[in-house]
């Protein structure tokens, strides 16, 4: 197989040779051809770990999006759902909903509040009596443990947890009923694993264009560059890789974990923005592994701008620059547009003595697109969900008397994706050129020790 792709790759760039304006590398300073030609090996590895990665995280997400089975599940160990709730969110109710619903015969509920005038008191004491035989209560209380409001809200109800085994739930997204025990049952068949975490996606509630583009490009974001490498690097083990919209993890190993007294653990993030990545690392250093879940943690979007998704995309790529440096600065090189011209001038240097094919490139950024394509749509069907509980927003997919089929792909989808690509790069400088990080609209620095400072 190898042999026949060389072969193709060769054919092309021979083919290529004929096209006026390439630029030869083969002639010159002897020296000049040797370090081009090393640039070109060392791009040329690269390229393949990248297609690597993207390979495997579109197989891995295609395979996740087959509704899965239970192996061994019993549901006898309690669970405690922590929500930590701050203003209305989009489909707020039904989000909710989603906790209280879950098919699990041992587990409470405990909304966090920090403020009992927040709106999402009513929304959620108005839920709990509609499920009488659910455990769930509403806890509210303000803290200062450090400048991370979620960790401040989060830890009354950490501490009050009636069971050891966490599952912090943000308010923000829904998931299937089936979901905690399809994730218990991840625990139990990974005995390595100290948190299990689910893919998350964005679902856009409109597909109009105005005011709604932000929307557009999170769901794109989400379902297509993000999900393949993040599925990917999980699979590979190489360092925790855990975005905190569902987390399940032990109350007694995040204690243990930080040298914290029983119920406390979890105030010792508080210092931290990227409290989900602390976690994991404070668990991950601990002896712990990571494991994703069968099911996905779904957010439902509409009405975001497209300002409002640049600045969330600057505001985490500076975060992630400062907890991992060395990932945060080769992420460009994983992008279609930078990756394939890496692959095209890495390959047609070593391969056709000349530094550019247009037709290789082109060639490497159409199986990029169908690629994508596929696993968007592969995780859109929300085949690890039950159709009788699928949410009022996958009707924009799906009809009840059946799915309509994919959007026309020149008219809606080619070119949000198209546009999502393009801006990958130019939203990773402009995060690059900066230190100040604005979140819930204050400035913040993020200090040596990775705890953060809020700018006075």
């Amino acid at each position: 197989m190898l042999e026949i792709v060389l072969a193709a790759v060769s054919a092309l760039a021979r083919a290529e040779e004929h096209v006026p304006g390439r630029i030869d590398t083969s002639g010159g300073d002897d020296t000049s051809s040797g370090l081009w030609f090393y640039v070109a090996v060392v791009g040329l590895i690269w390229y393949g770990a990248v297609l690597a990665h993207v390979l495997t995280g579109v197989w891995l997400v295609s395979n996740r999006a087959r509704r899965p089975s239970l192996r061994s599940c019993d549901g006898t160990e309690g669970v405690t759902i922590l929500r930590p709730l701050k203003g209305i969110d989009t489909e707020m109710d039904m989000c909710l909903r989603s906790a209280l619903e879950q098919d699990y015969p041992h587990f409470e509920v405990i909304f966090c509040v920090e403020d009992e005038s927040d709106p999402a008191v009513a929304v959620a004491q108005s839920l709990i009596p509609k499920y009488p035989n659910v455990d769930a209560k509403v806890m509210v209380g303000a803290a200062n443990y450090g400048p991370n409001p979620k960790i401040n809200n989060l830890a009354k109800g950490y501490s009050a947890a009636k069971y050891d085994l966490i599952w912090v739930l943000d308010s923000n997204v829904w998931v299937t009923p089936e979901a905690l025990t399809r994730a218990v049952d991840t625990f139990r068949c990974n005995p390595k694993a100290h948190i299990v975490h689910h893919v998350p996606m964005c679902i856009s509630l409109s597909p109009k264009w105005e005011g709604n583009m932000g929307s557009r490009l999170d769901e794109m974001f989400m379902l297509t560059a993000h999900a393949k490498f993040y599925t990917a690097l999980n699979q590979f083990q190489m360092a925790p890789c855990v975005m905190g919209k569902s987390n399940l993890y032990r109350k007694s190993a995040l204690d243990r974990a930080v040298s914290a007294p029983p119920g406390e653990g979890i105030r010792k993030f508080a210092l931290y923005i990227a409290e989900d990545n602390m976690i994991a690392q404070a668990l991950w250093d601990n002896g712990g592994r990571t494991a994703i879940a069968p099911d996905c943690a779904i957010q439902p979007l509409e009405k975001v701008p497209l300002s409002g998704y640049w600045d969330r995309r600057v505001r985490w790529l500076r975060v992630r620059r400062y907890m991992v440096l060395a990932a945060t600065m080769l992420e460009p090189t994983t992008e279609s547009l930078v990756c394939g011209s890496i692959g095209t001038f890495s390959i047609t240097t070593l391969l056709a003595g000349h530094s550019w094919s247009w037709r290789l490139f082109l060639t490497h950024m159409l199986v990029w697109v169908v690629l994508d394509y596929w696993q968007f749509h592969s995780l859109i069907s929300f085949g690890t969900v039950n159709q009788k509980y699928a949410p009022m927003f996958s009707r924009r997919f799906f009809s009840p008397e059946g799915p309509p089929g994919p959007r026309p792909i020149l008219r809606s989808w080619l070119w949000v994706w198209m546009l999502r690509e393009v801006l990958a790069l130019p939203i990773w400088i402009a995060a690059m050129c900066g230190h100040t990080i604005w979140w819930r609209g204050r400035p913040f620095i993020i200090k040596k020790d990775l705890t953060a400072e809020a700018i006075r």
